[in-house]
């Protein structure tokens, strides 16, 4: 054989394009969007009326956390979709990671105001794809397993704090 020729060289990451890089973060910033818009929908018109009548204050308390359940399962789903029409790699790793350690933000943001809730919670769904799509690159699947893990406790631990 001709040792000019080489099958192929291997890196360990993934190559990802900076071009992929800004598909990714404007997709993590719709997906942001889309699911604090959601919510707000699904809590005023949908669960509101159905939790909080007949005076029922117990489930009414509940309504916002099914909402954004219900909002962030949906999106996810509108994300992964994204990733895979990006050809992101290892979409559905990157959509499970980042709805894992930011379920439950928008509950955790009752009493500050309706779009300063908005503007952070795109702007973190935007940098948690970019976060874990960026982590994922790596070849080896248990160590990106490894990685992700570590990434999403100390992300679940930041926003707990």
């Amino acid at each position: 054989m001709n040792e000019s020729y080489e099958e192929g060289v291997s890196t360990p990451l993934e190559p990802m394009a900076v071009r992929q890089v800004v598909q990714v973060a404007i997709a993590g910033l719709m997906v942001g969007l889309l699911t604090w818009g959601l919510t707000w929908l699904v809590s005023t018109y949908v669960l509101s009326g159905l939790l909080c009548g007949g005076g029922a204050t117990m489930q009414c308390v509940s309504a916002l956390q099914y909402s954004e359940m219900t909002a962030t399962i949906l999106t996810a789903g509108g994300g992964l979709f994204l990733f895979v029409r990006l050809q992101v790699f290892r979409p559905l790793l990157v959509v499970l990671a980042a709805t894992v350690s930011l379920w439950g933000i928008i509950t955790m943001a009752t009493g500050v105001q309706e779009y300063i809730v908005g503007l952070m919670c795109a702007v973190l769904f935007m940098l948690a794809y970019v976060l874990f799509a960026w982590v994922v690159r790596i070849r080896l699947f248990w160590l990106a397993m490894v990685l992700i893990v570590a990434v999403v406790v100390a992300v679940r631990l930041m926003l707990s704090a």
